[in-house]
């Protein structure tokens, strides 16, 4: 139920003011699928937009077209939904294992941080949900980062579909690969930039700089680029380490 609206066409119409979401304009209204439910979309609300007969019309004989920021908003507040509702699957399913499964929320961890005197980062995060409180805290500790193997190259050199080809760009240079982990002057890190001329951009995995121009013939192939590359770093000290 929305704003005490049992129908969702007539919620929608009232969210819009009884007129066009498109132009405004009053009239004969009609409620239309935003993603249509072919391609996935739902009946709630934030996939619904209110046009006139005369629009609604246009858009289903090709002469008028939905803005694409309309669209995204939808698939984004979808995206939003299809997390929460795995999350929430995955952790009933954990109940039904195990007894003590608990659901913790932002602003408890944030409390627990500030109890610690702790700054906001990913491990002091996992810390406090795990229980931490004034546990001995390991030296060190590994960095992760997820990187996308398929970036729908087709695609993007498809002018048909708005592709547009990135000039000199290549995949692989003397027998390295974009994300490769190397070692250069003594120091770990990624290529994050492949050139022909066998100079490449050198990075950590959270991209502070290491080397702008590594030569090939200096650098030292430490693991192949993966899906998921993990960065051993030491831990900054604190009085609760």
């Amino acid at each position: 139920m929305q704003k005490g609206f049992w129908d969702v066409r007539e919620y929608c119409l009232w969210r819009a003011g009884y007129k066009s979401e498109l132009s405004g304009k009053k009239g004969v209204l009609e409620v239309h699928h935003i993603v249509p439910r072919s391609g996935g979309g739902t009946d709630n609300p934030s996939n619904l937009i209110v046009l006139t007969a005369q629009e609604h019309k246009a858009i289903h004989e090709g002469r008028l077209k939905i803005p694409k920021s309309k669209i995204e908003k939808v698939r984004i507040l979808k995206d939003a939904s299809h997390v929460s509702t795995i999350g929430w699957h995955i952790v009933n399913e954990l109940k039904e294992l195990y007894e003590d499964v608990r659901v913790t929320y932002g602003s408890i961890t944030k409390a627990k941080r500030s109890e610690f005197g702790l700054e906001k980062t990913h491990r002091n995060d996992a810390y406090v949900i795990a229980g931490g409180t004034v546990q001995k805290r390991a030296k060190e500790w590994y960095f992760g980062k997820f990187f996308r193997r398929q970036n729908r190259s087709f695609h993007k050199v498809n002018p048909i579909k708005g592709g547009i080809r990135p000039a000199n760009t290549i995949k692989e240079a003397y027998g390295f690969r974009r994300y490769d982990k190397v070692e250069c002057e003594g120091k770990e890190g990624i290529i994050a930039g492949i050139r022909s001329s066998g100079y490449f951009v050198i990075r950590s995995l959270s991209g502070e700089r290491i080397h702008d121009s590594g030569r090939y013939n200096k650098l030292k192939l430490l693991e192949k680029s993966k899906t998921v590359m993990f960065e051993r770093r030491k831990a900054a000290l604190s009085s609760h380490d």
